[in-house]
């Protein structure tokens, strides 16, 4: 528990402070007895990814042969994604663990939209825990999404898909929706260090602070499509407008 404490206390400090320790604690470990039980709290793995890895670096400072470990991922580590939906709309679903013990999940989710003016871009961002992906298949099949499939996507085609969503978002000149902005932090670590595919759109998070305060608004104009109904292109290039019923009496 000592060591827990120093080493999550020694990660937390500033940078100044941590150089001038630094030179230190290989002496230090081996006068206090506690190479053995760094060592052993590394091979346990039973800490987060921070306490793992500053240990790590102890270790390697007091000398210890380093070949049989290896740095422990920190942030989301990714599962899975899948797909669902129609040709209309369709959303994506990223699942990641919380961290390498794989205890938690997250899910993160996007909602693209091809009618008009969408065309492709991104309309809806969530975010929430999730116990696993089959806990959402099961709700996808009970809310039975208008006769959509689904598709198991990997973190490349995920991640494309998303960067492509946000060029349509680009040249339709719609803003990122409001409930994207707070997700920044997450995006950028379980998103953006996805794998490229050999066509994913460069994106980068210089990118998502100008998207998100420049364009049409993403809610003004989901605003516009309940109160007016939607516009959908025809096959022959004529646009039409399909009125919700629900929201036929919306009032902003």
């Amino acid at each position: 528990m000592f060591l827990t404490t120093f080493l999550r206390s020694f990660a937390a400090a500033p940078a100044d402070m941590q150089a001038t320790l630094t030179p230190h604690l290989s002496t230090w470990l081996h006068s206090a007895g506690l190479t053995d039980a760094a060592t052993k709290l590394v091979t346990a793995q039973r800490e987060d990814a921070l306490v793992l890895n500053t240990a790590l670096k102890w270790l390697a400072l007091s000398g210890v042969d380093m070949s049989s470990f290896t740095p422990i991922a920190q942030g989301p580590v990714f599962h899975s994604a899948l797909r669902y939906g129609n040709d209309i709309q369709a959303s994506y679903h990223g699942f990641w663990y919380n961290d390498h013990r794989r205890r938690q999940m997250t899910m993160m989710g996007f909602l693209t939209d091809n009618d008009l003016p969408w065309q492709g871009s991104i309309k809806d961002v969530f975010a929430q825990p999730e116990r696993s992906p089959e806990a959402l298949r099961a709700k996808i099949k009970d809310d039975d999404f208008d006769g959509g499939t689904i598709t198991d996507l990997s973190g490349a085609a995920f991640k494309h898909a998303i960067l492509h969503a946000l060029e349509q978002n680009r040249k339709q000149h719609i803003s990122l929706p409001a409930d994207f902005v707070p997700l920044r932090d997450l995006f950028a670590k379980a998103v953006l260090t996805l794998p490229d595919q050999p066509d994913t759109p460069r994106f980068t998070l210089a990118d998502f602070d100008v998207m998100a305060r420049t364009g049409q608004n993403v809610e003004a104009l989901r605003r516009y499509e309940q109160q007016y109904g939607k516009r959908a292109r025809l096959r022959d290039g004529r646009e039409m407008r399909v009125i919700n019923p629900e929201f036929g009496d919306f009032d902003d």
